[in-house]
């Protein structure tokens, strides 16, 4: 079990490095090319670059998912079961960011009012007091 993981980890760590180098590539190769006056004549190219690199790296990294099934199926492990948990929690994560910036949102729109009003409240009194005392 030990040695299955170890060599998923070293498969994983290579296919890591491999997409560090060639995205390095890509980059290199996408800010040589992105002045402001050419990027839109050169997006169709650095698309293609874009579509060709991932043409490339497609098959490794299904060679891995599928290396990543069967040594876990062999370790007793349900991948499956393990990422359709996965989806649910994101799933209610994302729900409850979404009521956390509706709530802030609402609490900054209802300190924003109260500001507005304690102003215009401030405002009215500093103009009651200096109409007063001039009389």
């Amino acid at each position: 079990m030990n040695k299955v993981i170890a060599d998923l980890q070293k498969e994983f760590a290579n296919l890591q490095k491999n997409f560090k180098k060639r995205g390095d590539e890509l980059v290199k190769r996408v800010k040589s090319q992105a002045t402001k006056e050419n990027l839109m004549a050169r997006g169709k190219e650095i698309e293609k670059l874009v579509e060709k690199e991932l043409k490339r790296v497609e098959p490794a990294v299904n060679k891995f998912l599928v290396e990543l099934r069967k040594n876990a199926k062999k370790a007793g492990i349900d991948l499956d079961k393990i990422e359709k948990n996965v989806r649910t929690r994101i799933k209610q994560a994302s729900k409850k960011a979404r009521a956390a910036g509706k709530k802030a949102t609402a609490r900054k729109a209802t300190t924003k009012a109260a500001t507005r009003k304690a102003s215009t409240a401030e405002k009215a009194s500093a103009e009651g007091v200096d109409s007063s005392a001039q009389s």
